[in-house]
């Protein structure tokens, strides 16, 4: 692929992440939400799909400028520090993808299976409505643009362990809201399962479960990145 072509085809994929993630968000400011989050205006920022999606976003507005600047120079490669911020973003969305595949999706099967939900239609209401997008759709249009489309230079090992940033620190807020405030203090309700029922003690381990399993994430897509761009 041309370095033309290269940067044609991240502008388009770009373009329409945002446009799509902006219309899934609106839903949450012209609404109460939709699928499996059912909430109006800023509570929205609670859940980290929320956050991962504009993170992502955001990422795919920055590389924009850089990609019009690059049709004109010939160049094929974003500035390194405009694509590690779009690689962390995508990180985190891949996060999303992952845990509402492996994790909420069986959950939720053995939530509503007492009340007689068939388990297909309690693993589809993770990707109902706006949620599609949120965890399917933006996700895997961040992962392809930032794996195979666009590139950048002197991409190293060093800068793989960054990826956990947005988790670590979204953890933290969580573990306070969730294990220390609570709902009955303002708080919030353990809407991830990560107590698995209540129990307070598993939040850190969890935790450290997902930090874990985000930084094999990010390992393994940079390994991708570099099979892809034979580095």
């Amino acid at each position: 692929m041309n370095a033309k072509t290269r940067n044609i085809i991240a502008i388009i994929v770009n373009v329409v992440t945002i446009v799509l993630i902006c219309k899934a968000m609106s839903q949450f400011f012209i609404g109460t939400g939709d699928g499996n989050m059912q909430v109006h205006g800023l509570a929205s920022f609670k859940y980290f799909t929320n956050l991962s999606n504009w993170f992502a976003a955001f990422a795919a507005l920055l590389c924009i400028p850089f990609e019009i600047r690059n049709l004109k120079s010939g160049s094929a490669c974003l500035p390194r520090w405009v694509y590690l911020i779009k690689f962390y973003a995508a990180v985190s969305v891949t996060v999303t993808f992952l845990t509402c595949v492996f994790f909420l999706g069986p959950i939720n099967i053995l939530i509503l299976a007492p009340y007689g939900v068939p388990p297909l239609r309690a693993y589809a209401f993770m990707f109902a409505g706006v949620t599609f997008i949120l965890h399917l759709v933006a996700p895997l249009l961040s992962i392809i643009s930032v794996l195979f489309i666009e590139k950048t230079e002197g991409f190293d090992r060093k800068y793989v362990k960054h990826g956990v940033l947005s988790v670590f620190l979204y953890a933290i807020v969580y573990i306070v809201m969730v294990a220390l405030v609570g709902p009955a203090k303002g708080g919030w309700t353990d809407f991830y399962h990560f107590t698995f029922g209540g129990r307070m003690y598993l939040a850190p381990v969890s935790a450290a479960v997902m930090l874990f399993a985000t930084w094999l994430i990010s390992k393994a897509e940079w390994g991708i990145y570099k099979k892809v761009n034979k580095e």
